[in-house]
């Protein structure tokens, strides 16, 4: 059996984090998240102007649906999933 894990990022180079955000058995499923946690990153990244705005704009818990999304720097932050053979 394969499982889908959603991951989200933010960064680049040595900068670069990643974090695990939720596991699922359905693949459909995992593809929603991404698509749901993209869009909420984009829907509150686009109402922000600057570096300083963002910084404001994302406390802890900002995503619904990445609820320890990190904060995002200049890159943003980028949703995306793989699946696993689970044992």
């Amino acid at each position: 059996m394969e499982i889908y894990v959603v991951f989200g990022s933010t960064g680049e180079y040595s900068d670069h984090t990643y974090w695990l955000i939720k596991a699922y058995s359905d693949e459909e499923k995992a593809k929603e998240h991404v698509v749901l946690a993209t869009n909420e990153f984009k829907a509150r990244w686009s109402k922000t102007l600057g570096w300083e705005g963002r910084q404001k704009v994302f406390p802890k818990g900002w995503n619904k649906y990445d609820l320890e999304a990190e904060q995002p720097d200049y890159t943003g932050n980028r949703y995306w999933y793989e699946g696993v053979e689970l044992d």
